[in-house]
């Protein structure tokens, strides 16, 4: 009687605990979905076109946004909400969707390296800067990034099947396990181990370097010599806006990473599947972390940088109404206002402003 009360009660707050983090991961996925699109289209607006980094960063909100869609797939309220698992369909389906699920993982904590490596050499290394991030070279570090990853979960899906109508994506037959169990490690450590390592140490040696030239700025203007402000105080915006989507990325994947090592020892359990109230709840809110942090970029982008509003206004035709000047008076056409104008030719004005 004992264990059926406690199946029961099990049961009833894992029912709770499903419905809070099935209402947070669909807004989270709704707010990544569209600050991810939007990032796409200012990416590629003519602001941008002279900055190499708007190649990683349109490639890290495409991997942000494929995992955001994959990833609800792998919630257990959607196979309730649909009846059976979408994934299992076939098993060549369930290879194919951890394929891109882990790609799109995996290349996003790399793009997000590369972001790192670009401000450390663009703040730490100027003199090198043009030398070494061109268009080509960025262009070249992605494509390396997709297809060695595309690779390497290819071949990981090696332990990949359909057991019971439920998609597994650690499920090694005892001829494969000892592969398995490498390739789960040296995942691990490819996803999250060594891209973390990376922006620990070369974040703070950024973060200290701008604090010198911010502090050597000061310093001069203090002495009565001119300095170009508003463009020191906008490629500082910039870094620091970079910098916080890799300080971001640290904290959201710490716990994921902690997890998956704790889960490393077990060949068939991944962080997909609890069986202990303890896990289960781990489980839930790490990875409400991890989506975080594929969904939250646009907003550091909107908030540090004041080029990525400007853009972000223009593609809503607001930069009128929003960046207009302290003088001016309302959001009205283009065109120059002639004094006094009616109350029809006004409402005309502000209506063909304001229309999308």
């Amino acid at each position: 009687m004992s264990q059926e009360s406690d199946e029961v009660w099990w049961a009833d707050i894992k029912e709770h605990i499903m419905k809070i983090t099935a209402a947070l991961t669909v807004t989270f996925m709704l707010m990544g979905l569209l600050g991810n699109i939007l990032t796409m289209l200012v990416m590629v607006s003519k602001e941008f076109a002279k900055m190499q980094i708007r190649f990683v960063l349109v490639a890290l909100a495409i991997s942000d946004l494929t995992f955001i869609v994959t990833h609800v797939f792998n919630k257990s309220f959607m196979v309730k909400l649909t009846g059976r698992d979408i994934r299992a369909l076939s098993v060549e389906g369930c290879k194919m969707f951890y394929l891109v699920y882990r790609t799109m993982k995996m290349t996003s904590s790399w793009l997000v390296v590369m972001v790192c490596m670009e401000r450390f050499i663009s703040v730490v290394l100027p003199f090198k800067r043009n030398a070494l991030i061109t268009n080509r070279t960025v262009i070249i570090a992605i494509i390396v990034n997709y297809v060695f990853n595309s690779l390497y979960n290819g071949l990981w899906t090696v332990s990949t099947t359909v057991e019971n109508n439920i998609c597994k994506q650690n499920f090694p037959s005892p001829e494969n396990t000892n592969l398995h169990k490498a390739l789960k490690q040296i995942g691990t450590i490819l996803f999250s181990i060594i891209p973390l390592a990376i922006m620990i140490v070369l974040t703070p040696v950024i973060v200290y370097r701008l604090y010198q030239q911010q502090a050597k700025k000061r310093n001069m203007r203090a002495g009565g010599t001119f300095t170009n402000d508003s463009g020191d105080i906008e490629t500082f915006r910039v870094s620091a806006m970079l910098v916080a989507v890799v300080v971001a990325y640290v904290v959201f994947i710490m716990p994921v990473t902690v997890v998956h090592f704790a889960m490393n020892s077990s060949q068939h359990i991944s962080i997909h599947e609890a069986d202990t109230l303890g896990y289960f709840v781990i489980i839930e809110v790490v990875q409400l972390l991890e989506l975080l942090n594929y969904s939250t970029n646009f907003i550091m982008y909107v908030l540090g940088s004041r080029k990525f509003r400007q853009s972000f206004f223009k593609l809503l035709h607001l930069q009128n109404c929003l960046l207009s000047k302290p003088d001016e008076k309302s959001c009205l056409s283009e065109t120059d206002v002639k004094p006094q104008p009616s109350f029809d030719q006004f409402s005309k004005s502000v209506c063909e402003t304001t229309v999308p």
